[in-house]
């Protein structure tokens, strides 16, 4: 995901700048931006998805809240989902990319689109073998984690929770996360 600064001499329709989180949500929260300050945390969201996610995933966002993910490590998907816009925000764009400024954003994004990946596999042997193909591949550590994951969830890997039911560790999570907050 680099940046290309476009040189003002050049007219063209296309961004200043170029990144894995592209689309016209990105153009327009910049055109719509009423100070500078939101102009560089549109620059700084796509930095921070550089920094957080894999390298060749693609978020391609709308402004109308349409988000494509692709990732072409995992062959030629496309996961398509929707943002909730709010339209009365001062700048609905910049407010879509939001969602991606934190490495647990963009992760769940990663997470979303190898799920539907895994989800057109119809085999237990095929889902097997993908699972062995993409983890040999160079990903991102966060991404691994998400692979596994996802893995874990379709039976691929074992899970290392037992047979323990899933809202009762999100409890147990909870808990001991409040109980951090409170030795603070």
């Amino acid at each position: 995901m680099d940046i290309k600064i476009t040189p003002a001499s050049v007219k063209s329709n296309r961004p200043a700048f170029t990144a894995q989180l592209k689309g016209s949500a990105v153009r327009i929260a910049v055109k719509d931006a009423i100070d500078a300050f939101q102009v560089a945390e549109v620059k700084e969201i796509v930095d921070n998805v550089k920094l957080f996610g894999d390298s060749t995933t693609k978020i391609d966002c709308r402004a109308d809240g349409l988000i494509s993910v692709s990732n072409q490590k995992f062959g030629n998907h496309i996961h398509k989902f929707k943002l909730r816009k709010n339209n009365s925000s001062e700048n609905p764009c910049l407010e879509l990319l939001r969602a991606f400024n934190s490495q647990n954003g963009l992760l769940k994004v990663e997470h979303g689109f190898l799920g539907f990946v895994f989800e057109h596999i119809k085999s237990p042997a095929m889902k097997e073998a993908k699972y062995k193909l993409y983890s040999s591949l160079p990903i991102s550590t966060g991404t691994r984690c998400v692979l596994d994951n996802v893995a874990k969830q379709h039976g691929v890997l074992p899970s290392t929770a037992g047979n323990e039911d899933p809202k009762a560790a999100l409890e147990k999570v909870k808990t001991v996360f409040l109980k951090m907050l409170e030795i603070k």
